[in-house]
């Protein structure tokens, strides 16, 4: 089974760059995220140190921005595992609001490299 790097962009200009998700990811033979396994990512503007989180999607598809976060904004929900995973493909975060209903973001696969063929490359994810 493939192992990916998957980078995920804000479609909403306000927050691009600076609010992108990065997963690796191990996809079935439809390239569609496995259940059941938790995988782990960056959230963040990734060019500044300072602005980058570790973070973790967990198998029922909520994304655990870490203990460090308040507990009613630590987990967002996603349906990436719904997604085929290629370029282009549209992914929806939904961030808890206190004033209502989720806040909801579209991003966009803008990167998909297999982890086994990067052969001591880098590529800036930006």
């Amino acid at each position: 089974m493939p192992v990916l790097r998957v980078h995920l962009k804000h479609k909403d200009r306000e927050y691009a760059s600076i609010d992108d998700y990065t997963f690796d990811i191990v996809v079935d033979a439809k390239n569609k995220p496995l259940k059941k396994v938790p995988f782990f990512g960056l959230w963040g503007e990734f060019s500044k140190p300072d602005n980058r989180y570790p973070v973790v999607l967990l198998s029922d598809g909520q994304i655990d921005l870490g203990a460090a976060r308040e507990e009613d904004d630590r987990f967002h929900k996603t349906n990436m595992h719904e997604k085929i995973i290629k370029v282009g493909e549209l992914v929806t975060v939904w961030e808890p609001s206190s004033n209502g209903p989720s806040d909801e973001y579209t991003l966009e696969i803008s990167l998909v490299k297999n982890l086994l063929e990067l052969n001591n490359t880098y590529e800036p994810m930006n």
